[in-house]
């Protein structure tokens, strides 16, 4: 069972990572046409100034592929300046089994996949919609990775909030 709840979090987070690149992708697609142009980068001058690092297929555009490519790999996200919280969901990586867990958890709970928890989403945990401002570190009134992790970390806001990750094991998991 254990290799199963292993497999079924790697599941998770890889299908998340590939979600939010996908909702990245989508939103800098001005002319939806499945591939990213100079001009719709254009406020991405790291990106455009190393073009053909990124354009790894020389085909003058950028793909879904090539995209997620400069997400995951931290050297070329570097060198590019390219930093995914000024464009869309927080970066969901994992070093340990317990962000692991944590990942799994937030992708569970965030059912629309945008990489934020809205309102809406934690609607059934009454506490936690009742310390949303103490959690909210940011106040753009969503939760991300980050602040999720923050309240599931920190015992006086698990406390407050009475959040029992108990209660919201990955579908299929077992505590």
């Amino acid at each position: 069972m254990r290799l199963h709840k292993k497999l079924l979090l790697g599941v998770a987070t890889a299908a998340f990572a590939h979600s939010a690149a996908a909702f990245d992708f989508s939103e800098l697609d001005v002319d939806l046409d499945g591939r990213l142009t100079q001009e719709e980068l254009k406020d991405y001058s790291g990106v455009v100034s190393n073009w053909s690092e990124v354009d790894t297929d020389s085909d003058g555009y950028i793909g879904l592929e090539e995209f997620s490519a400069l997400i995951d790999d931290p050297t070329l996200a570097e060198k590019t300046g390219w930093n995914r919280r000024n464009n869309a969901p927080t970066t969901l990586t994992a070093d340990t089994a317990e962000e692991t867990a944590l990942i799994a958890e937030f992708v569970q709970l965030d059912t629309n996949q945008d990489g934020m928890l809205s309102r809406q989403e934690m609607g059934n945990h009454d506490g936690v919609i009742k310390s949303w401002t103490d959690l909210d570190a940011n106040q753009d009134d969503s939760l991300d990775q980050e602040e999720f992790n923050g309240m599931v970390n920190d015992p006086s806001l698990t406390e407050k909030t009475g959040w029992d990750r108990r209660s919201t094991p990955p579908d299929g998991a077992s505590s």
